[in-house]
């Protein structure tokens, strides 16, 4: 057998492991994806109910759009739609409250990603599922309910819980995923939870048109539309197997025998079974502890290869892009309704990249994948600075060029970047290892978001377009460092990929 080869790898892809994959990504991942975009071209929608709450608890009156011109207070007072822009500027108790309710989703997936080392191994991998999917319902149900409650409070509360629900969700689904296949496979087959987060974002943002549930009735039901894949998640995971490594771990071996057959579609798992005892045998019994994971240098300087890659995902602008979408198409001179088919243009193109990248990752490797990507993101924003200085200094002709910048930026962002760093923590670590790396992995996601929500704003209201300069710098720092540290990982057990490392060696 060569060097670094595991028996799995003549496994082929098949319709079990196909539905499992696409169950959970589409219970899990495409809920995240649509939640996070959904509301991003109804801002003034929301804060409108806002100050409708507000008014009818100062007032005792329900906040309406009449004729009447008549000033009344920061609350109950009328905007024309053209004078919307300046309800948050005039009213700065408004602004917080929004700003709180727009960030406390990342506040909740940052805070609870914390928990996911000692969730996973305590309820396993189906359990952690279970509890996640009931805990995204939950947060989804008081999210949309808070319309009909009449509390912003309450609107608060279920991002928060649905934040928490998220931070699982990146951790949980993509381990769970991992577990139940083979090393040859693991590339095109991690993919697909981010290929349902691209759909989700597509759906999220079309459904959010005002043509559909766009409205001011109509957006609690934009909100429950992922309780279903949710739901039946929880249906769906009692026929699901358990991970055969669990199971060997566990000393089940006929559990995890017939779990190896049903994925595989074949008897004939006693080779791969023999490899995945082997490994476990060699592993220390004990948990890794996440002190003891930090203070290992081997565990630590491997672990540092899955921080800059996310680093590199989380800070190449496509967060700002992702929040700030449709403000960024207007800002080029689109009208609102056209900057939110732009949006959804663009994660259509997104999809499109990732469903590529997901066929070329087993050809290429995510070396080329993540470098190349890096590359072409920070081509298409350097572009894109020049292009947005040149249109505001009149010339117009820059205006589509622009767009075509943020639509180049979003292809490169998916033929790479935005899936290896989820795969490299499942790849670069052993089953023992790996939920605390891929928990800290999405530690620094979640931060890092957090971060550019918060900067974002503050940067560009000074820097304007070449606040994208940032990000170029970071892109170009992290590429520089992936290309000499990272390993090509495709076809390779994490224990080959480790031992190599161990060697100083770069596969």
């Amino acid at each position: 057998m060569a060097l670094g080869k595991d028996p799995g790898q003549e496994a082929k892809l098949t319709s079990t492991l196909l539905t499992v994959a696409i169950t959970v990504s589409f219970g899990t991942w495409f809920a995240m994806g649509y939640l996070m975009v959904a509301l991003n071209g109804l801002q003034f929608t929301i804060v409108n109910w806002i100050r409708a709450v507000k008014c009818q608890r100062l007032a005792g009156v329900t906040f309406q759009r009449t004729n009447d011109s008549t000033s009344l207070d920061l609350w109950c007072r009328r905007y024309e739609p053209n004078g919307e822009s300046n309800i948050l500027a005039e009213n700065s108790e408004l602004n917080i409250i929004w700003a709180v309710s727009s960030s406390v989703i990342t506040v909740g997936g940052l805070l609870a990603t914390f928990t996911c080392t000692s969730l996973v191994p305590r309820l396993g991998r189906k359990g952690s599922l279970f509890f996640t999917s009931g805990l995204y319902i939950t947060g989804t149900v008081m999210f949309a309910s808070s319309k009909w409650a009449a509390s912003f409070e309450l609107l608060i509360a279920g991002r928060f819980i649905v934040g928490c629900s998220m931070a699982y969700i990146c951790v949980v689904a993509p381990l769970y995923i991992t577990d139940l296949t083979s090393p040859r496979l693991r590339g095109s087959v991690g993919t697909i939870p981010v290929i349902f987060y691209d759909v989700g974002l597509v759906l999220g943002t079309s459904f959010s048109l005002p043509m559909l549930l766009g409205t001011d009735d109509g957006w609690p039901f934009l909100i429950l539309i992922p309780c279903l894949p949710a739901l039946a998640l929880c249906l769906a995971l009692p026929f699901f197997p358990d991970s055969p490594r669990s199971l060997l771990v566990n000393q089940d071996n006929e559990k995890a025998r017939a779990a190896l057959v049903w994925l595989r579609r074949t008897p004939d798992v006693d080779e791969e079974l023999a490899a995945i005892q082997s490994s476990i045998d060699n592993e220390v019994k004990d948990h890794t502890s996440v002190i003891r994971f930090f203070r290992t240098p081997f565990l630590r300087s491997t672990f540092l290869i899955c921080f800059v890659a996310m680093v590199s995902q989380q800070f190449s602008g496509y967060q700002c892009i992702v929040f700030y979408s449709t403000s960024i198409f207007n800002s080029v001179g689109l009208t609102q309704n056209h900057a939110v088919y732009a949006t959804t243009g663009l994660w259509i193109t997104l999809l499109c990249c990732t469903l590529l990248s997901s066929a070329l990752m087993e050809k290429l490797g995510r070396r080329m994948l993540i470098l190349g990507g890096n590359f072409f993101e920070g081509l298409s924003l350097a572009l894109l600075v020049i292009f947005m200085a040149m249109t505001k200094q009149g010339h117009e002709w820059t205006k589509n060029v622009s767009v075509a910048c943020l639509f180049t930026f979003v292809a490169s962002y998916g033929m790479g970047p935005i899936t290896v760093p989820w795969i490299l923590p499942t790849e670069l670590f052993n089953a023992q290892s790996s939920a605390t790396a891929m928990t800290w992995t999405a530690v620094t996601s979640w931060a890092a978001a957090l971060l550019s929500t918060f900067i974002f704003p503050v940067v560009v209201s000074r820097a304007e377009e070449y606040t994208f300069i940032i990000f170029i710098g970071i892109l170009l720092l992290s590429s520089v460092f992936l290309y000499f540290r990272q390993p090509e990982t495709k076809g390779r057990s994490a224990e080959a990929v480790q031992a190599a490392l161990r060697r100083g060696k770069r596969l």
